[in-house]
C-alpha cells in the first residue's frame, strides 16, 4: 500500500482515515507542457477545478483546501515552490496538454513527503490505468467527474466502494466499476469564489497579448452534446456525458451572484454545445 502522512488503513477495509484536525488539501492544475500560449490561459480558470474544490470545501468545512492554476506561474519551478509538503492529499486536474508537467510535480512532491498524490481529469479518465502502471508516483486515480468520488475519498469511505476509482492495493492495480453518477454533474452549481486567487486573472491575458476582458468570469451552463445525444455523434467525438443543462434560474442566480461578488464584465461557456436545445437556450 502507500504510507501516507497523517492517514492509516482502518481496519478491515481499504479506506484512509485521517488523524489530523486541520487536514490540508491542494488541488492543481499545472501549466502546460508546451507554455502558456494558448487562447485564454492565464484569463479564465479552470471551472472543473474550481467546482472539484468547492464540492470538497462544502464536504467538509473543517479542511484546508487550496486550489492552485498553473498557468498563473511563470515556470514550473514557481509552481514546485507552491506544492506543500506538509498536505495529506495533493490532487492534479491532468489534461494531454499539462501531462508531462503533472508527473513532473507528482514525482517532485512524492521525493519530499508522503502525499498521497490523486490524478483526475480528461487524460487520466482515458489513460488511468496506463499512468498507474507506468509512474509509482500516482497513487489514486479518479475517472469522469470528481466532485462526489475525489470528497468521499478524502472523507474515508472505503476506496471499495467508490465508483470510478483506479488504485493500488498492494502490488496490485485495482480499477472500480464506474456507474451513472460518475457521469452526471455534482449538486454543486455554486462556486466558492474564495478559493480563487481572482485577481490575479484580471487583465493577465495581455502578458500574451490576448485581453479578453476587465474581470473575466468562465463556468459550465450545460455539458454534453444534443446532437451526440441524438444521433450518436461524430466518429472522432470523446464527449461521454449524457446532456444536461442546468436551469435558467440556477444560471441566472449564479451570474448575479458572480457580478455581484466579483464585480465582471464578461462571460465564458465551456459548455460543449450550447445551441443542442433551443427551447432550453432561450
Amino acid at each position: 500500500g502507500v504510507e501516507v502522512v497523517g492517514f492509516e488503513r482502518s481496519p478491515g477495509c481499504n479506506a484512509w482515515v485521517n488523524n489530523d484536525d486541520d487536514m490540508k488539501i491542494q488541488i492543481v492544475i499545472a501549466s502546460p507542457n508546451v507554455g502558456n500560449s494558448a487562447y485564454g490561459v492565464g484569463s479564465f480558470w479552470p471551472p472543473g477545478v474550481l467546482s472539484l474544490a468547492s464540492a470538497v470545501r462544502l464536504s467538509n468545512s473543517e479542511l484546508d483546501v487550496e486550489m492552485i492554476d498553473g498557468t498563473l506561474e511563470h515556470n514550473i519551478d514557481a509552481l514546485e515552490k507552491r506544492l506543500d509538503p506538509q498536505c495529506e492529499i495533493i490532487g492534479f486536474s491532468v489534461e494531454t496538454s499539462n501531462y508531462l508537467n503533472s508527473i513532473h510535480l507528482a514525482e517532485y512532491i512524492k521525493k519530499r513527503s508522503k502525499a498521497l498524490v490523486v490524478f483526475g481529469g480528461v487524460h487520466s479518465t482515458s489513460l488511468g490505468y496506463e499512468i498507474m502502471t507506468h509512474h509509482a508516483s500516482v497513487d489514486v486515480v479518479v475517472r469522469h467527474r470528481g466532485e462526489v468520488p475525489f470528497s468521499r475519498l478524502i472523507n474515508g469511505d472505503d476506496l471499495r466502494d467508490i465508483p470510478g476509482l483506479i488504485w493500488r492495493n498492494g502490488q496490485a492495480i485495482v480499477c472500480n466499476e464506474l456507474d451513472e453518477g460518475c457521469f452526471r454533474p455534482p449538486g454543486v452549481t455554486h462556486y466558492d469564489y474564495s478559493l480563487l486567487e481572482y485577481e490575479r486573472y484580471v487583465g493577465y491575458g495581455d502578458l500574451f497579448k490576448q485581453p479578453i476582458s476587465n474581470r473575466p468570469y468562465v463556468t459550465f451552463t450545460h455539458e454534453g452534446c444534443a446532437w451526440r445525444w441524438r444521433s450518436g455523434g461524430c466518429i472522432f467525438c470523446s464527449i461521454q456525458q449524457t446532456n444536461n443543462q442546468r436551469s435558467p434560474s440556477d444560471v441566472w442566480e449564479e451570474f448575479q451572484t458572480a457580478k455581484r461578488e466579483l464585480r465582471i464584465d464578461f462571460i465564458k461557456d465551456f459548455g460543449d454545445d450550447i445551441c443542442g436545445d433551443l427551447t432550453w437556450l432561450r
